[in-house]
Order: structure tokens, then sequence, then C-alpha cells
């Protein structure tokens, strides 16, 4: 798979994610943080903005992937933020179910590696669209 058509399956599943999050945050939230917190009305909250913030840069990131050097920042920017959501879930542990500190390790771990080596990839513009030649001098 070419990278940026890896970036679009990255961001897509992103999209995905926080549309999720947004219209049944409880599902989305439980095996993460349990059921009686995924339950409160302040997790549910936190978990639409969540959403949201995922929506949103997985859609920019569709939209830019085919420029190199925009495309590859917003990769960056959504490894980042999977990189706090996982250290978010790690210093909480202690307090989390086994599985969703598993689970969302390995989805917020991997995410972030997978669209750090895909932001070096596109930015390196191999796979990039041509630019359309100069016209020539009259």
């Amino acid at each position: 798979m070419d990278p940026r058509t890896a970036a679009r399956a990255l961001a897509a599943g992103r999209v995905a994610l926080g549309i999720g999050l947004i219209i049944a945050p409880t599902r989305f939230t439980r095996a993460w943080i349990g059921p009686e917190a995924a339950a409160a009305p302040g997790s549910r909250v936190l978990a639409r903005g969540l959403g949201i913030r995922d929506a949103i840069i997985g859609g920019i990131a569709l939209h830019t992937v085919d420029h190199p050097q925009v495309g590859a920042r917003w990769m960056r920017m959504a490894a980042v933020a999977d990189t706090i959501d996982l250290l978010a879930t790690v210093v909480a542990r202690k307090a989390l179910p086994s599985a969703g500190v598993i689970g969302v390790g390995a989805l917020a771990g991997g995410a972030a590696a997978a669209g750090l080596a895909l932001a070096a990839q596109l930015e390196g513009g191999a796979d990039a669209p041509a630019e359309p030649p100069l016209p020539p001098p009259d």
C-alpha cells in the first residue's frame, strides 16, 4: 500500500472513531474507562469532545494528504494526539480496566507510530502527485 493510501485509511479510521465517540460515547469508552465511568455524564461530555477532536484531525488529514508538506504535518499532529492519549492511559492504568489499557495502548501506540512513519514518507514526496509543468516562456 502506498503512503498516501495508508494515510487516507488511518485518517478515515480516526474520523470514524471520532464520529462513534460523538454518537455513542458510553459504548465507545466502556472498555477503555469501565462501564460505570463511561456512563457518567461528565465522561460522555469528555468523550464527545475527544470525538470531535479526532473527527476534525482525521478530516483535515484526509483533505491534505495529497500535499506533501501540509499532509505530513497533519499526520505528525495526529500522532502527537495519539501519543497523549496513550500517555494519559498509561498514567491512569491502575484505575482503568486492563483490557482498556491494552486496547488503547495498541490502538493509540500503533496509530502514533504509523502516523509518524507515514508523515516521513509523505514529506519525502516520493509518492506525491507531480506538480504541473510551467508553461514555456513566450
